[in-house]
């Protein structure tokens, strides 16, 4: 199987926003983020969502229970949750 998994995707949107220009035109093209079952949101995903943010919590609005916290497994982390909510303000 040649295709990517959803793991290599994470990696090169990760990557891909490394890049100034490549940044500015999706932060550009999207002013507000809603982020739905955050409690399993990965450090990664994380890193992809703060990149588009650029240091503005304020446009950032997360759903999430600890409780649900369920995806472990696939580098969910709880603490990213419980961190976040830290930075997002009230």
């Amino acid at each position: 199987n040649q295709g990517m998994t959803f793991a290599d995707i994470e990696y090169y949107v990760e990557q891909g926003l490394l890049e100034p220009e490549t940044n500015k035109r999706v932060r550009e093209a999207y002013r507000y983020f809603i982020v739905d079952e955050f409690q399993d949101t990965s450090g990664l995903q994380f890193a992809i969502i703060r990149s588009l943010l650029n240091k503005d919590f304020s446009n950032l609005f997360c759903v999430g229970d600890p409780k649900q916290a369920i995806y472990g497994f696939r580098g969910g982390e709880l603490s990213v949750f419980q961190n976040c909510g830290k930075l997002v303000p009230k």
